[in-house]
């Protein structure tokens, strides 16, 4: 839910001499190097044409996020600076705002504007009055049908970008924002109106559904929120160095699927479903599925071995939820889901009180093994009835 109101909020801003530094590329061009923030009279934050900055809303090793105010349209924004060693091509630029025009989906951080500013990336994205998943997983353990909830919404978010022929590739908690609201539980659909039918409007996109993630043991918290994916076509804008600085600090790796990790660059709508069965996994358990103590480690984790099945740590998990959440995890791409869409079906029918149509994994290979020994007596009986015969 992006902030409209006229009034600021009251921001804690930070001193000029907090370790808040700005990042730009160095001389060599291979990663970007910390510098002073620029002088400022009676203010800690730099002056960007267009906007006015009124706080901090996240910082990283080479990304900043301010609270800002974007003076041509008076709305809040979230005003994203990023260092990259090599320079953006105004054609690169071009093309990542033409992509990102077509992500105009509820459960779709908005870009409002994309540039540049004294050698760093600027974007600037609507303004959520919430935090990122990862915050939020940190102090409140959601509840089984709220994992569900939210996994359903970001899958068909997901589906509607690979719709348009684009790929995530790094989600996380830590990308994914929650607008939080006030107001009743709201977990159905609202209805199509005759007009809404007859223009073919995908469902999904014509309400975001909210979802409530309040306190699970405080049953008069109704606090709501619309869970928001950010960071789209960050991998393709940004250099290879910037990207790692800037994304793998959120994704720490854990979120990666196997084939990601064999070849970077081959990224399919496959790696996103097993993103969000890594993360479904995570809010079930409290635990990332693979845990390594050394990069190496966990790529051998998440390249050879299953994963540990999450009613192991929570026995009261439905086999339903933790069959989907498994299947996600799968490490053949083919035998996950073919789309996120036919993810977030089989979660809208969990949370619907309906039966899956997956399999449990472990089912699947028993039915094929079943199946090749059926198969092999069949054709010994069918030679020895043709060697009698003969």
């Amino acid at each position: 839910m992006s902030s409209s109101s006229k009034n600021e909020p009251d921001i804690n801003r930070p001193s000029p001499s907090s370790d808040a530094s700005w990042f730009r590329a160095d001389s060599s061009g291979s990663r970007p190097k910390p510098i002073e923030p620029p002088p400022a009279a009676n203010s800690a934050f730099p002056s960007i044409p267009g906007y006015q900055i009124v706080g901090t809303y996240s910082r990283s090793e080479s990304r900043f996020v301010y609270h800002a105010r974007h003076l041509g349209s008076d709305r809040f924004v979230a005003l994203t600076l990023v260092a990259d060693p090599q320079p953006q091509s105004a054609e690169r630029l071009e093309l990542f705002k033409v992509n990102y025009e077509k992500l105009k989906h509820a459960n779709i951080l908005h870009l409002v504007e994309a540039s540049t500013w004294e050698g760093q990336l600027l974007l600037a994205f609507e303004y959520i009055d919430g935090s990122d998943l990862s915050r939020w997983l940190r102090r409140t353990p959601p509840s089984p049908h709220q994992a569900a909830a939210i996994i359903e919404r970001l899958a068909r978010a997901a589906h509607f970008a690979h719709g348009q022929g684009i790929v995530h590739g790094h989600l996380a908690p830590a990308n994914i924002m929650l607008a939080v609201g006030v107001g009743s539980t709201v977990l159905a659909r609202p209805p199509l109106n005759e007009a809404q039918r007859q223009s073919h409007v995908p469902r999904e996109m014509l309400k975001p559904l909210s979802i409530p993630l309040g306190d699970p043991t405080n049953a008069a918290d109704d606090t709501l929120t619309v869970p928001k994916i950010a960071d789209f076509g960050f991998a393709e804008l940004l250099s290879d160095a910037a990207t790692n600085s800037v994304l793998d600090g959120a994704t720490e790796l854990h979120y990666l699927a196997p084939e990601q990790w064999r070849d970077s660059e081959s990224i399919a709508p496959s790696a996103d479903i097993y993103a969000l069965g890594v993360i479904l996994y995570e809010m079930l358990t409290g635990r990332p599925p693979f845990i390594g103590t050394t990069e190496p480690e966990l790529q051998l984790l998440v390249q050879s071995q299953p994963p540990v099945p999450p009613r192991l740590f929570r026995p009261w998990l439905s086999p339903q939820l933790e069959t989907i959440c498994l299947t996600c995890l799968h490490k053949d791409p083919k035998r996950r889901y073919r789309t996120a869409e036919d993810l977030a079906n089989e979660l809208e029918r969990f949370l619907a009180g309906k039966s899956i149509k997956t399999w449990p994994p472990e089912w699947r290979g028993r039915v094929a093994r079943l199946a090749a020994i059926a198969v092999l007596i069949a054709s010994t009986a069918i030679l020895g009835v043709w060697a009698v015969c003969k």
